[in-house]
């Protein structure tokens, strides 16, 4: 059975954290970044700022330069993760294979097994959707697919809003037009490499056998080898900071053996 993954991507969240507490910054440039340090960069930007050319990790004093009158704002971690926190509270309703950062906005679910309980994975991702707009007031995008390689591909292929599906046996054609910097994992020699040879679309990296890959990569060649081909087996790891979240535990013992499904159900949803 393939697999069922959904990303769902706030973008800019720590942008869209602080627009939610002050919504008269909505539609203008903004960088967040410490004030004061005299090496500051930029750790977030709105979208606004991305398209006037200032990217994350520049440094603050060039995107001053890019924009003299950008607002800036310093960031708050503490608030990032309890905004995340509360978030992954919505998800863990759905599967317990959840997978994110602390406080980047990016959440994987596994929801291979779930499909009986609550419908198809899309019918998950658009009800996940749903539910951060009414309760949050953000709007992820989201994507399916059926590993998070390619899931995570899809979400930057609509961003900054949208959602994709690629459907299984579809992730070599989805990503075969792509640009290679979209694939997660590359690192920037590995891409400069590759351009050094005049790659840059994932359909002309597919060219290189595993062994001429391993001339310039090494021992990542296999690597890149089934990343340019959207294959990733790793699992979704619950690597979410869930220390904080509430954990609810009951036992049901049935006075018989049963495989009687309305007794099995109340059983479960308790």
């Amino acid at each position: 059975m393939s697999r069922s993954i959904i990303h769902l991507n706030i973008a800019d969240f720590a942008v869209a954290v602080e627009s939610n507490i002050q919504p008269s910054l909505k539609g203008y440039p903004l960088v967040i970044a410490p004030l004061g340090a005299p090496r500051a960069v930029v750790y977030d930007m709105s979208d606004e700022a991305y398209k006037e050319g200032i990217r994350k990790g520049m440094t603050l004093a060039r995107a001053k330069r890019i924009n003299k009158k950008i607002k800036i704002l310093p960031p708050s971690f503490n608030r990032y993760e309890l905004v995340m926190k509360d978030l992954l509270k919505e998800t863990f309703a759905f599967t317990p294979l959840i997978e994110s950062g602390t406080s980047d906005g990016h959440i994987f679910l596994d929801v291979t097994g779930s499909g009986r309980l609550f419908g198809p994975s899309v019918d998950v991702a658009f009800k996940l959707k749903k539910a951060f707009k009414k309760t949050f007031n953000f709007d992820p995008i989201w994507s399916v697919a059926t590993n998070k390689l390619v899931a995570k591909v899809a979400t930057r292929v609509v961003k900054p809003v949208g959602e994709y599906i690629v459907a299984p046996g579809d992730e070599k054609a989805f990503l075969a037009p792509l640009p290679l910097n979209l694939i997660p994992g590359l690192i920037k020699k590995e891409l400069t490499r590759f351009f050094e040879f005049n790659l840059f679309f994932i359909s002309q990296a597919r060219v290189l056998t595993l062994e001429q890959l391993k001339i310039p990569f090494h021992f990542r060649a296999p690597l890149l080898y089934d990343w340019i081909r959207g294959i990733d087996p790793t699992p979704v790891t619950t690597s979410c900071n869930c220390k904080n979240l509430s954990i609810i535990r009951s036992d049901h013992e049935f006075s018989d053996d049963t495989n009687n499904a309305d007794l099995l159900k109340r059983a479960l949803y308790l």
